[in-house]
């Protein structure tokens, strides 16, 4: 897919829908509480429209609503796919979140709308340490299988990445479908998080 990009207030290229505020085109995205004890737990919220609560969605990627979940140092990340109560427009999922700045991005199409992006700061308490970012990893191992990315990144400009799946020295060219697609990727921008 290709994305159109427009310049933000910064001055930065976002895909265009693909913002990060807590509000936007009348859209908001609710959290009850924005600070949580560290460990196991479920997570709440609710995105609420020009209307109210909204109940209604349009899936993308074979789900009402993405849920990422990244601690703002890039130490924890989930995506999750929250369960939606229909009556009341809250969202739940399971989450584990360890001590420290945490950001939530919301990735969903209210139904009949456009794709939105809407995220919300929150703090876990406990005593955690800021990690610097690491070193660039651009292949892992798991389970049996090498994946690499090959990317050659521009500052606002469309980059392609190219991603190889290995397994015992073979390409793997029969890989399933997850939510729709060969492969997912989310990319954070540092110090922002810029979805």
């Amino acid at each position: 897919e290709t994305a159109q990009h427009d310049p933000d207030e910064h001055g930065d290229s976002s895909p265009v829908g693909l913002r990060r505020a807590q509000e936007q085109d009348g859209y908001r995205l609710e959290l009850p509480q924005t600070r949580l004890p560290a460990g196991e737990q479920t997570f709440r919220f609710t995105v609420v429209g020009p209307d109210g609560p909204v109940t209604s969605y349009d899936e993308a990627h074979e789900r009402d609503l993405h849920l990422i979940v990244v601690r703002r140092d890039l130490t924890g990340f989930q995506h999750v796919h929250p369960t939606l109560d229909t009556a009341t427009g809250e969202w739940s999922t399971g989450l584990v979140l360890e001590p420290g700045s945490w950001r939530v991005l919301a990735d969903f199409v209210p139904a009949g709308g456009e794709q939105l992006v809407l995220g919300a700061d929150l703090a876990v308490e406990g005593s955690g340490t800021v990690q610097p970012l690491g070193e660039d990893v651009l292949g892992v191992s798991v389970d049996g299988y090498d994946v690499t990315i090959g990317l050659n990144p521009v500052a606002g400009a469309e980059t392609r990445a190219a991603v190889t799946v290995m397994r015992d020295g073979q390409e793997v060219a029969d890989l399933g479908q997850y939510l729709g697609e060969l492969g997912h990727l989310v990319v954070l921008r540092d110090g922002d998080l810029g979805y």
